[in-house]
């Protein structure tokens, strides 16, 4: 079934639309949205074994929510695409030992 799923087109802003989390309060006040930092996370689904797995990292103890489980990510660069951002950041927590 990922298979055929993965083999049509994919869902794009729609799909992100209706998965994005609400906000769950207000911004605060005077705070300014256009200065908050752009973020991109990557989902690696493969197959081991005919079993399928997904990458996870274990954020570093000094980063902010530290100890958590989360997808590889993290902030998108002045000049990077979204893509790239995730696939950099992705590529450094996964294989770079000093990463976080």
């Amino acid at each position: 079934r990922l298979q055929a799923a993965l083999a049509g087109a994919l869902p794009g802003a729609a799909a992100h639309a209706r998965m994005a989390p609400r906000p769950r309060r207000p911004w605060p006040p005077g705070f300014n949205a256009v200065r908050a930092r752009r973020a991109a996370g990557l989902i690696l689904i493969f197959a081991a074994d005919h079993v399928p797995h997904v990458v996870l990292t274990v954020r570093s103890d000094h980063l902010r929510h530290g100890g958590q489980v989360s997808l590889p990510g993290g902030v998108v660069e002045p000049g990077e695409s979204m893509e790239q951002a995730a696939l950099r950041e992705a590529f450094a927590q996964v294989y770079d030992p000093e990463f976080g």
